[in-house]
């Protein structure tokens, strides 16, 4: 369906104002064989609600509360503190990410894998056109690049 004509619209008006108080999938349906195009009962709930249509009971709609029986069990946990983070470094010192300058200074990360943020970093002076110090750009290139 490319869209929804004048005719369309005041059919479904009419419809959500006839006394009985059609539901929307009576109406749906209604309007899809008289204007001969399938059309949904959320497109008709949709196109009711944007050309400002009343709501039925005239209450507006609240969701419902979440229910933790519905759902499962849902566990609740509030820190109130920030875990301290087990940092095993290599070499003494070493900067932390918002210490670190972007493009001279050696970005090789001083924690294990399994460590947690935040983790702290090299800070050696970077060789030209990469990201590490000398001794990183070893272990990370089979040879040092050249500067461009």
């Amino acid at each position: 369906m490319s869209g929804w004509s004048k005719q369309m619209d005041d059919a479904l008006v009419a419809m959500t104002q006839q006394e009985g108080n059609l539901s929307y999938l009576t109406i749906a349906d209604a309007m899809s064989k008289r204007f001969e195009v399938v059309i949904t009962k959320n497109a008709c709930i949709g196109r009711a609600r944007r050309l400002g249509v009343p709501q039925r009971n005239g209450k507006p709609h609240k969701p419902d509360p979440v229910n933790p029986s519905r759902r499962g069990k849902m566990i609740i946990i509030k820190v109130d503190a920030p875990i301290p983070p087990k940092i095993r470094r290599k070499h003494t010192g070493g900067v932390t990410l918002l210490e670190l300058d972007q493009y001279r200074e050696c970005h090789w990360p001083l924690a294990e894998v399994e460590d947690r943020p935040p983790y702290t970093f090299c800070g050696k002076p970077a060789v030209d056109g990469t990201s590490w110090c000398h001794d990183h750009s070893k272990r990370v290139f089979s040879h040092i690049r050249p500067v461009r």
